[in-house]
Parts: structure tokens; C-alpha cells; sequence
């Protein structure tokens, strides 16, 4: 397996199933060199412990499981299509409630 492989295996076995109990995941967006950038979804998206998550948690257990492979772990700064499309709705709606 590729580190970026592993990185996926570990995410999905180990670290998605702690942050389904609050009702989010992560996905791996891109492996550069030893930096790896992942997503946060679903409650984790918005939550503003997410700084907190990716230290005590995912680095914990990807720097854990991997070692010297990985130096550092950042939330990549793009919007999630989630994100987007919550938004969408969320304005959709408030608008038809303003029509009614």
C-alpha cells in the first residue's frame, strides 16, 4: 500500500468511526511529501473545535500508525460541496418562508 493508501485505510477504520458519533467524518483531500490536508464533513464542516480534532485526534492517530512518513496534517481551506449546497438550501427556504 501507498502512504496515501494507508492514509484512507486509517481514516476510514479508525478516525471516521470516533467522528460519526458527532455526526461528521473527514476525507483525505491530498498527500504532499509528508504534509497531508484532509476535509472535515457533516457536523465536523462547521464545528469550532476543529484545530482541537486535528491535533488530539487525527495527528494523534495518523503520526501514531505512520511515523516519520507524515510531519503535518492541515484542513484544506476549500469549501466542501456539502458546505455549498447546506447553504443553498438553507437560503431556498428562507426565502419561500419570506413569500408565504
Amino acid at each position: 500500500m501507498n502512504l496515501s493508501e494507508n492514509i484512507n485505510s486509517i481514516i476510514n477504520n479508525s478516525i471516521n468511526p470516533l467522528l460519526k458519533q458527532h455526526g461528521g467524518s473527514i476525507s483525505l483531500v491530498k498527500v504532499d511529501g509528508k504534509q497531508v490536508r484532509v476535509r472535515f464533513l457533516g457536523a465536523c464542516s462547521a464545528c469550532p473545535s476543529i484545530h482541537e480534532t486535528l491535533e488530539a485526534v487525527i495527528y494523534k492517530l495518523l503520526k501514531g500508525e505512520l511515523g516519520d512518513n507524515i510531519s503535518k496534517v492541515v484542513v484544506a481551506n476549500e469549501t466542501s460541496g456539502e458546505l455549498v449546497d447546506f447553504a443553498r438550501n438553507y437560503f431556498k427556504q428562507k426565502k419561500n418562508l419570506q413569500n408565504v
